[in-house]
């Protein structure tokens, strides 16, 4: 068993990217390509490639890597609230700006 969890790559925050936020990414980008079906010169100039790029990168997403089911929920609930801490970093600086 300890060798087992010895061959698990270790996973740092520095070197994975936030799979909640690239999915919520993914979501949006489907969304605008669903109201334009798909089709068209605007989604082939500004849908298509964005749409390609964040697929290939949310396939990169590996449950293994972060130690089986368990480990990749916990990871993800992680990554949830940093991303949801980010946007509302954001929406403070918006809001403090405009006033």
């Amino acid at each position: 068993m300890e060798k087992l969890l010895e061959q698990v790559p270790e996973i740092s925050a520095e070197n994975t990217p936030n799979f909640h936020e690239i999915s919520e990414n993914r979501k949006e980008l489907r969304k605008a390509a669903g109201e334009l079906d798909s089709q068209g010169a605007i989604f082939e100039k500004h849908y298509k490639k964005p749409l390609a790029d964040i697929q290939a990168e949310a396939a990169k997403f590996k449950a293994a890597d972060f130690g089986g089911l368990s480990g990749a929920k916990k990871a993800l609930k992680k990554q949830k609230a940093e991303y949801e801490e980010k946007l509302w970093k954001i929406g403070r600086k918006l809001i403090t700006n405009l006033f």
